[in-house]
């Protein structure tokens, strides 16, 4: 008898953990939840015009026309 309450308090154990396992995967650790749509939006466009500018900058590295410029208010490479 002993033996199928430690089965019984075990099985609820290892139930709870997976409970807790399913709801960090479909939530994830990142806070999705308190952000709303117009926010997780906002932030995506900021990461793509951010890796866009990245990509025009190495470009002109490539070709060597990064030269620094008055006319620029963004940060250059100087080598």
């Amino acid at each position: 008898m002993n033996y199928f309450k430690n089965l019984k308090s075990l099985r609820s154990f290892v139930l709870s953990i997976c409970l807790v396992v399913c709801i960090l995967a479909l939530t994830g650790c990142g806070g999705s939840m308190s952000e709303t749509s117009a926010e997780r939006t906002r932030r995506h466009h900021q990461i793509v015009r951010s890796g866009f500018g990245q990509l025009a900058d190495d470009w002109d590295a490539l070709w060597l026309m990064d030269k620094r410029s008055k006319l620029t208010d963004k940060l250059i490479r100087d080598y």
